[in-house]
């Protein structure tokens, strides 16, 4: 193909990354990073001074981002790594305070990808599952720091034996510990059953992980906390008895009961929510669902790819040929082995409907059967402008195909089949804007069925880049949807099993909603594309969004064991968790938000991560105390520890 400034030359090459079950023809099988090295190397190879060469298209992307790209998300790892181990060192002051957790949440991480390997082979199929470490490592973190909070600021100080603190600790631990990071499995085992292989493999890993993290929490965090040296034991301590405290717990004991108190500002407190929700939910219905692939794998928080070589080759490609992304239709027979290709009139509609698709708004060019059989037909008659067209008879459109064939043997198999049985009409357009991708297929299909109608031929509009992504962008909005809708559901059916309470578990639920719902509607709004990607963020609302629920709650039931009074159980449980909360929570948010300058989808990816555990806390921190003091004890404690606390009051 060449430009119409006849300055330029694009060779266009079909790949195939595996080979359907009922393939017709047998081809190589290439995967994108061995076509990202190989046309790297020919580009690095052969260009010359007033020779530009450019490279583009999916498998172009899709290498780069699974070779190049993965020193981008390696650093953001380390990055990662150092936000947490400075966070940790914020909190606890003490090597062991640092070390301890990311030794747990490491192992953890090395543990996913080991039992990847055993069970589903060597091959990641997708970089998307390079995203797992950093929702292992930070889940592993959270549970760590509530873990070794409660050991280094309350037990330890209490017992002064590091073994008792330890038994202690881990009693009052293991019931919201083991809870919690079972309610953060649940959405990634959802995200394991997508039917989107990039979605489905950071399931996958991020489960194997987590499940490994539930294990490494109790089985190497004890072991470790025994040899922890008693100077280090007292240098925690003396810290935390020379910090004041007392007064913030105070102001914040002073403000729960006071909101609980007043019904004003309870009905204010829920009103704002409300109306939150609400807005929120009107942009939501307003945004579009679906991926562009040429800004998907960018960052849309720093429009990175102003400074991509991958992004600057396409479009300086697609400015010249006004078109890079393939849309196939296919011409088939409704009868198997027919030769409708020799159909004048058939043959006819292949060039109508080539030249209608050649003449919307974002095609470039057309690959078209019909416009060569018209060029053949002029040449037989002496190259006349009056035989550009389709012949009437069989016979000479059969005659034409046939001699084509046999003077370029092969060079027209990607138009038509061999046995004159079956062709495609090839659509290349300048974008995947899923916009842009549902208008050209919906016109195309309607112009099909106008075109061929009556016709023995079935046509399939589908294939292509532009197939893929229409065939995705349909799907994508549903499994967003459904996606967080399963974690939800499955977070819920785990919440009854262990809290043994409905009425309580769809009350946990809440704050999570409205954190989703606040979380895509940003999104929408500062322009990051709501795509698969955005599953990932929503995962996280649904599983370890609702951690600092499931451990404000089960310390809310310890502290009614102990003082009797439900009200006062609610206060001193908040206050009592909150700097463990605290932490974990801006461990979580911060180091999240960490990714944001990596020019790569996980800097988004990370801001939506981030966007979605941040309201969940302040939903969380918000409404919890109001919902529970609103239901009241035997929904929240339930009958187990209130009948306790009774017998105990009448003895």
């Amino acid at each position: 193909m060449v430009s119409k400034d006849s300055k330029a030359a694009l060779i266009l090459a079909d790949f195939r990354s595996q080979v359907p079950p009922h393939a017709q023809v047998e081809t190589q099988v290439t995967e994108p990073v061995a076509i990202y090295q190989a046309v790297t190397d020919i580009l690095k190879r052969y260009n010359r001074p007033g020779i530009t060469l450019r490279a583009a298209g999916t498998p172009i992307i899709v290498g780069w981002v699974n070779s190049t790209g993965l020193w981008y998300i390696a650093g953001a790892f380390v990055f990662f790594l150092a936000v947490i181990a400075a966070i940790l060192w914020y909190a606890f002051r003490t090597y062991s305070g640092v070390l301890l957790p990311l030794r747990v949440a490491v192992l953890g991480v090395l543990m996913g990808f080991g039992l990847y390997r055993v069970f589903f082979g060597s091959t990641l199929h997708s970089a998307a599952a390079l995203l797992a470490p950093f929702i292992i490592v930070a889940a592993g973190a959270c549970h760590s720091i509530q873990f070794l909070t409660r050991f280094y600021h309350e037990e330890y100080p209490q017992h002064r034996n590091v073994e008792d603190a330890i038994v202690s600790t881990f009693v009052s631990r293991l019931r919201p510990m083991l809870v919690s990071l079972l309610c953060d499995i649940i959405p990634f085992a959802v995200m394991a059953a997508v039917p989107f292989e990039n979605v489905r493999s950071l399931g996958i890993v991020a489960v194997l992980g987590l499940a490994s993290l539930t294990i490494d929490e109790f089985a190497l965090m004890i072991p470790a906390l025994s040899s922890v040296s008693m100077h280090e034991l007292e240098g925690i301590n003396q810290r935390e008895a020379a910090r004041r405290t007392e007064r913030m717990d105070n102001i914040l004991a002073f403000a729960i009961r006071k909101t609980l108190d007043s019904t004003t500002i309870v009905a204010s407190v829920l009103g704002i929510c409300v109306l939150i929700t609400a807005g929120a939910t009107w942009l939501v219905t307003r945004a579009t669902f679906g991926q562009d692939n040429t800004y998907a794998i960018h960052n849309y928080l720093t429009r990175s790819w102003k400074h991509s070589d991958i992004f600057l080759m396409e479009r300086e490609i697609v400015s010249r040929f006004h078109g890079i992304y393939p849309m196939m239709v296919l011409v088939e027979p409704t009868t198997p082995g027919t030769k409708i290709l020799e159909q004048p009139a058939v043959m006819k509609g292949i060039d109508r409907l080539a030249t209608f698709v050649g003449e919307q708004h974002h095609v470039g060019s057309v690959a078209n059967l019909g416009f060569l059989v018209k060029l053949n037909n002029s040449f037989i008659h002496e190259a006349s402008d009056d035989f550009l067209t389709v012949p009437e008879t069989p016979y000479e459109i059969g005659q034409i195909l046939h001699d084509t064939a046999n003077r370029s043997p092969g060079v027209y198999s990607w138009l038509m089949t061999n046995d004159y049985s079956s062709a495609v009409i090839i659509g290349y357009l300048d974008s995947t804007r899923p916009e842009t991708v549902e208008q050209i297929m919906t016109t195309t299909r309607n112009e099909a069925r106008h075109t061929f109608g009556g016709l023995p031929v079935r046509v399939s509009v589908a294939g292509g880049s532009i197939g893929v992504a229409s065939a995705f962008n349909h799907n994508v909005a549903y499994w967003l949807f459904a996606g967080g809708l399963l974690g939800l559901v499955g977070t819920f059916i785990l919440a009854v099993l262990c809290i043994r309470s409905v009425a309580l578990s769809l009350i946990l639920l809440i704050p999570l909603v409205i954190a989703m719902v606040i979380s895509v509607a940003i999104m929408y709004l500062v322009g990051i594309e709501l795509n698969s990607n955005a599953i990932s963020a929503l995962a996280i609302a649904s599983g370890i969004g609702i951690d600092s629920e499931v451990y404000l709650l089960f310390r809310v039931r310890e502290e009614f064991v102990k003082i009797g009074d439900f009200r006062e159980a609610l206060v001193q449980g908040y206050v009592k968790i909150r700097r463990a909360l605290l932490v974990s929570n801006g461990a979580l948010i911060l180091g999240c938000w960490a990714l944001i300058p990596v020019p790569l989808y996980i800097g988004y990816v990370g801001f939506g991560m981030g966007l979605v555990l941040l309201f969940s806390f302040v939903m969380s921190a918000i409404l919890s105390p109001i919902l529970w003091w609103w239901f009241g004890e035997r929904v929240v404690v339930g009958d187990r520890y209130t009948t306790g606390v009774e017998r105990r009051a009448s003895a």
